[in-house]
């Protein structure tokens, strides 16, 4: 008669073990890799973004497009954005026509966009307003106040005097008044589509602020602890908040684009040189070093 062989419990025990050590030595790994992987696609995206928004400076006598546009159409799919009953654009819907494509506004390494219930038939809407790349609009694609309304103005081409040292786009907080989200506040999408430079008060927009290099530009914020991003939208620290709505989400700093169409990533650090910018420091601790100048808070060394 055969002998018939099997595993002890001792053996399946053991191997079992090594299975469970391999598994938690490989899937860090793996998430890493996939973190990696998105990464990448976000800085694919973040080239077709610019590109696209400089072909539409082209077509519009070397002028940028503007971060936002009240009181025009620009239908994308036969749908227009509308807040409070006026024709809203984002520079998103602005820059659609020169890409085809509402995917490359979606940062792969983010939470999913906010899918809202209201824009069931027109889906796309989502993305145009809670999209989660936003622009340099201080200087880029600047909205000025003038007392009693916002009013966008595109600034010259030829007036990016260091357009390879100038951020255009970066990423940022995630929208949406779903709980997975990370600002949760019902007409979130407001400010989705821009973040702030370092060191924008907003306390005195009539100009009187001598911290402010433009008295009129609009802005929600300084970059620090209890700023507008911090305190009004109630971004917490890893998702924008304290840094102007900016949001870190890739290993070694954020995935950002240059007025010239280059993309890298740099740490928020390097975002904030020229001011004593660190993470919970308050916000009107927060300034311009000495041996630097203020026009840094537009991310432009010029």
């Amino acid at each position: 008669m055969r002998k018939k062989y099997g595993f002890t419990l001792i053996e399946l025990l053991v191997v079992i073990a090594i299975i469970a050590i391999l598994a938690a030595i490989l899937f860090p790994v793996f998430a890493q890799a996939r973190a990696t992987a998105r990464g990448a696609a976000s800085i694919r995206n973040l080239k077709q973004v610019v590109l696209a928004s400089l072909m539409n400076a082209q077509d519009y006598d070397e002028t940028m497009v503007p971060c936002e546009t009240w009181g025009t159409e620009a239908r994308i799919n036969g749908h227009q954005t509308v807040k409070g009953g006026i024709d809203f654009n984002s520079w998103r819907a602005l820059v659609f026509p020169y890409t085809k494509s509402l995917d490359i506004f979606d940062d792969p390494a983010a939470p999913p966009i906010f899918q809202d219930p209201s824009f069931a038939s027109a889906p796309e809407i989502n993305t145009l307003l809670y999209g989660n790349l936003a622009m340099n609009h201080m200087f880029m694609g600047p909205v000025y106040y003038n007392g009693s309304t916002f009013l966008p103005k595109g600034i010259a081409l030829a007036g990016i005097a260091k357009p390879s040292e100038t951020i255009y786009y970066t990423e940022m907080y995630n929208a949406g008044i779903d709980g997975t989200k990370e600002w949760n506040t019902p007409g979130v999408y407001y400010w989705s589509g821009m973040v702030d430079a370092p060191m924008c008060w907003d306390s005195n927009l009539d100009g009187s602020d001598p911290n402010q290099v433009d008295g009129n530009i609009a802005c929600i914020g300084n970059w620090g602890k209890n700023d507008g991003w911090d305190t009004f939208i109630g971004l917490d620290v890893n998702h924008g908040g304290q840094t102007g709505g900016v949001t870190p989400r890739v290993t070694g700093g954020v995935n950002t684009c240059f007025g010239d169409g280059h993309v890298k990533r740099i740490r928020l650090g390097d975002m904030a040189a020229g001011t004593t910018f660190q993470i919970g420091q308050d916000t009107n601790d927060t300034h311009f070093a000495l041996t630097d100048y203020k026009e840094k808070y537009l991310w432009d060394n010029q």
